[in-house]
């Protein structure tokens, strides 16, 4: 299961707890054969604490271009968001998400049809969503269906646009 995470490396982002239940998971598998790989994409203060967990499965790539990255899951177990720009790019790829219930992430992964929600970015927490993510690889097939049909739908350019116009229509009583 290659899970990305794409953004700042900060405390607020939860990727340490990440990396952490990524290399508890390399020390004591149990997914049925299939190991977990965390693609980190970003830099920032934390980066050396990712690097002292000193686990294989966890590849530090810096900042990468959109284009760049692919992967089973993305994983935002953030502990404060606005509306994540690498949730929206990876539901327009098809590419379930596991996320912490913070910000406007309930706006696209609203249920489990959507993604993966976590109630908060524990290590332990993150581990087991995980765990359940390796061992149900059809669920995030349509997790990830779910999710791009939804961001076609309701985030195009489009669809965004009339939003803002409508939303003035009723600001101005029209």
């Amino acid at each position: 299961l290659m899970v990305a995470f794409a953004g700042r490396l900060v405390p607020e982002k939860g990727v340490v707890e990440l990396a952490q239940a990524t290399a508890a998971i390399a020390e004591h598998p149990d997914v049925n054969g299939r190991a977990v790989h965390l693609i980190i994409a970003g830099a920032g203060p934390k980066q050396g604490d990712i690097e002292r967990i000193g686990c294989g499965n966890i590849h530090l790539v810096g900042r990468l271009g959109r284009q760049d990255l692919a992967a089973d899951a993305m994983a935002l177990p953030s502990r404060s968001e606005g509306f994540a720009t690498t949730l929206l790019e990876a539901a327009a790829c098809a590419t379930p998400a596991i996320v912490t219930p913070v910000g406007g992430t309930d706006e696209l992964v609203s249920d489990e049809r959507f993604g993966t929600i976590i109630p908060n970015a524990r290590t332990e927490t993150v581990e087991a969503a995980l765990r359940e993510a390796a061992h149900n690889p059809q669920r995030l097939a349509e997790q990830g269906e779910n999710v791009a049909r939804r961001v076609r739908a309701e985030y195009s350019w489009r669809r965004t646009a009339e939003r803002a116009l409508s939303a003035c229509r009723k600001a101005n009583g029209k």
